[in-house]
């Protein structure tokens, strides 16, 4: 929550009971404001902060209070277009992928460092909106963009891209990628203006179910997540349904 220069943490029990978190956060300067906020395996909370002139990653030990910083500037000094980080996600290492106004970029926690992927900078996809990332348990990261598709990053030098064909009917729906989550059985699914997507990891095939084909008068649509193993909750402007 945050509420002019206070930044509070709402901490949700295994009972769903919401408790207020304060420890130590009074001490952040919010001068601007917080555009993600996630959690790593040690419980350790990433905030990512930014404003006109300032962008800082900062992470937060709830444990010990302490608190560190890591600003952006040199890192995306070349870069003239407004920045903003939207999304992170962690691998295995505890490193940090973080999707931004332009393109992706990595932070290696151990050496504190910053690094764009430009997998081409000649190529668009380099200059892309990536507003949604999620790295599956093969370590897969599946990219949700503003105007290229799906796109998977399994490695550091292959980016394979997925978009809507009008004339593929097994195409992924079209529209923005917007919520990317996996289920139990290692399927990909996603959620795009347009629809609901399965990607099986098995046979790399997409299977598509435009949402005008399920409910009619619906031009808002996205995805939440799983509900239960055999539920999915998503939203749109006719309300919620699983």
């Amino acid at each position: 929550k945050i509420d002019g220069n206070d930044f509070t943490i709402g901490l949700i029990d295994k009972n769903n009971n919401v408790h207020n978190e304060e420890r130590l956060m009074g001490k952040f300067t919010l001068s601007n404001y917080y555009s993600t906020v996630k959690c790593d395996s040690n419980n350790n909370l990433w905030i990512a902060s930014c404003s006109e002139v300032r962008l800082i990653l900062r992470v937060w030990n709830p444990k010990t209070g302490s608190v560190k910083s890591y600003p952006l500037k040199e890192s995306i000094s070349k870069i003239d277009n407004p920045f903003l980080i939207i999304d992170m996600e962690f691998d295995s290492k505890g490193n940090i992928s973080l999707g931004s106004t332009n393109g992706l970029m990595y932070f290696d926690v151990k050496k504190e460092q910053f690094e764009m992927l430009n997998v081409n900078p000649n190529n668009r996809l380099s200059r892309n909106v990536f507003p949604c990332l999620h790295l599956d348990s093969f370590d897969n990261l599946w990219i949700g963009t503003e105007g290229q598709g799906l796109l998977r990053y399994s490695s550091r030098v292959v980016l394979k891209s997925y978009v809507y064909k009008k004339e593929d009917k097994n195409s992924i729906t079209s529209g923005w990628v917007n919520k990317i989550f996996e289920s139990g059985d290692g399927k990909m699914w996603m959620t795009t203006e347009a629809g609901l997507d399965v990607f099986d990891t098995v046979k790399n095939s997409v299977t598509p179910y435009p949402i005008s084909k399920v409910l009619s008068g619906v031009y808002f649509f996205h995805g939440i997540g799983l509900y239960s193993p055999e539920e999915i909750l998503f939203q749109t402007n006719l309300g919620y349904f699983l």
